[in-house]
């Protein structure tokens, strides 16, 4: 069995995946450096509907919907490895690397994509 540190973000069950013309396309609105670290650049996009992704050059992707009740959330930028997510409500999951060896608020990765992402996501096709 595998742990939750082995686990990618993805769904595994059939016809769970959102065809690319479902979704919207998010308009690149800025670029800006982090006012405490101007070696930090932040990508800023917008999708029509007012949600956020936010590019950040040290791997992470910010995530804040339009819809107040789904919770903003980072997303580490991995590849070949595990990641991890973090919600602004302190629920974390993924990779022990950068979670922490024992979260107080961990969940199973396949929860925070049924309560965070598949949230943000459907705000973006509705």
């Amino acid at each position: 069995m595998r742990s939750n540190a082995d686990l990618y973000l993805t769904s595994t069950e059939p016809g769970s995946y959102y065809a690319a013309e479902d979704l919207k396309s998010a308009q690149f609105v800025e670029e800006e450096p982090l006012s405490t670290n101007a070696w930090v650049r932040l990508q800023r996009f917008r999708w029509p509907g007012g949600s956020e992704a936010i590019v950040d050059s040290r791997g992470l992707l910010h995530l804040r919907s339009s819809d107040l009740s789904v919770p903003e959330m980072t997303l580490t930028l991995i590849l070949g490895r595990p990641l991890a997510a973090w919600a602004a409500d302190g629920t974390v999951c993924g990779s022990s690397y950068f979670t922490g060896p024992e979260p107080a608020s961990g969940i199973p990765v396949e929860e925070f994509y049924e309560q965070y992402l598949r949230r943000f996501i459907s705000g973006l096709i509705d």
